[in-house]
């Protein structure tokens, strides 16, 4: 059993790490591409919400990358000791568009570390939030993600098998609904984009092999970007004001999945639907 020494990783709390990047249409034409849209932003057009995913990422050289893929641990995120990383959730609230072409500033922050113990172990929680800053100073949108650690499950249990029909029965009372079939071109393509090196998402033989998986997994972060185009979708004209999303059972690019949803008072309610019937990812969303 891994020993966590908890009171070392909260010496993060409050560590903080600003960075400047020019953005480009590159990584958002990609994007674009896997959601098959022809009508695309170009430099001096607002990026569109999610796109934000596309920029700031580690500059690490190949020596400081850890074993999941992933920068090693250790420098601005605490270094956790438990082998697994998963991208649990976020609340991002948008103030005013990213413009493509410009220069921004991105401040993160570690805003806390906590420890809870879980049916199959360990987990250490980081929230970090990030504030991203136009080219004029102001505040364009600011994120508060939530990062999961864990351990390896037994082999016998059903998160190492996926668990991906353990979850609670998605609703049936939906307005709208799609099927996504994932496949290794769709993952990788969202990975290149996002410059996300965590090989849960190409490498088949680790993720199975070495996580107990039963296939790659499809990103958190892609996941809601398809619920949040889905808002969008069906609120033709309107602009996210805010938009939240809660991992809740992973899903695998060997079925298809579903997502749906259905307008609120404030906004939409949004689910992504595993093949088992489960919910994934919860979501929901907000309109200028």
């Amino acid at each position: 059993m891994t020993e966590v020494d908890i009171d070392h990783l909260k010496t993060w709390v409050g560590k903080d790490d600003t960075s400047e990047e020019r953005s480009c249409v590159q990584p958002i034409h990609q994007y674009y591409g896997l959601l098959d849209k022809d009508d695309r932003p170009q430099e001096g057009d607002p990026m569109g919400p999610m796109c934000h995913y596309f920029f700031f990422k580690p500059r690490v050289n190949q020596s400081k990358i850890g074993p999941d893929g992933h920068p090693a641990r250790g420098d601005f995120m605490p270094p956790v000791p438990l082998p697994r990383r998963m991208f649990a959730g976020a609340s991002i609230t948008y103030n005013k568009p990213l413009i493509i072409g410009e220069t921004h500033k991105k401040i993160a922050t570690i805003e806390d570390v906590t420890m809870k113990e879980g049916s199959t172990g360990t987990l250490i929680f980081c929230k970090v939030r990030q504030d991203f800053y136009g080219e004029d100073g102001d505040l364009a949108v600011s994120e508060v993600q939530n990062i999961v650690y864990r351990g390896d499950p037994p082999k016998d249990a059903n998160d190492a098998k996926g668990g991906s029909g353990q979850g609670k029965p998605a609703p049936d009372d939906h307005a709208y609904i799609r099927e996504i079939t994932p496949d290794p071109v769709m993952l990788y393509r969202y990975s290149s984009s996002t410059w996300n090196t965590h090989r849960i998402h190409y490498d088949r033989k680790y993720v199975m092999e070495e996580e107990g998986y039963p296939g790659l997994v499809v990103h958190g972060p892609l996941a809601a970007s398809l619920l949040a185009e889905l808002a969008l979708d069906e609120n033709s004209g309107k602009l996210l004001k805010t938009f939240r999303f809660q991992a809740r059972s992973p899903l695998f690019d060997t079925a298809p999945f579903k997502i749906a949803g259905k307008p609120t008072g404030e906004g939409a309610e949004l689910w992504s639907i595993t093949p088992e019937g489960a919910i994934s990812t919860f979501a929901s969303a907000t309109f200028m």
